[in-house]
């Protein structure tokens, strides 16, 4: 899985970087069909903003935002969501097939 990350209005430092690697690397136990993460990270007045994009092959896209006044948090609250969301979206696979 390829994972991009990007700043909008504030500079990206290595350890959000690190931090974002971390957390997100553990998504490729869940699916093998996940082959890119964008995640679009935003300054706006006092809240940060997290976007994840996964671009899967065989499923549809799946895109979460979640805005806080902490960068950290915004990005761990992105990916509990993305998770609950891949999480989801496995279980309708194995429930029709």
């Amino acid at each position: 899985m390829r994972i991009d990350i990007s700043a909008t209005s504030f500079e990206l430092t290595d350890a959000i970087r690190d931090f974002v690697h971390k957390k997100f690397t553990k998504l490729e136990k869940h699916s093998s069909h996940l082959r890119h993460l964008h995640l679009i990270l935003k300054k706006e007045q006092k809240t940060f903003i997290a976007e994840a994009v996964l671009k899967f092959d065989s499923h549809n896209d799946i895109v979460v935002e979640t805005e806080m006044q902490d960068m950290y948090k915004s990005i761990d609250s992105t990916f509990e969501r993305v998770k609950h969301k891949l999480d989801r979206m496995l279980d309708k696979d194995h429930t029709y097939r």
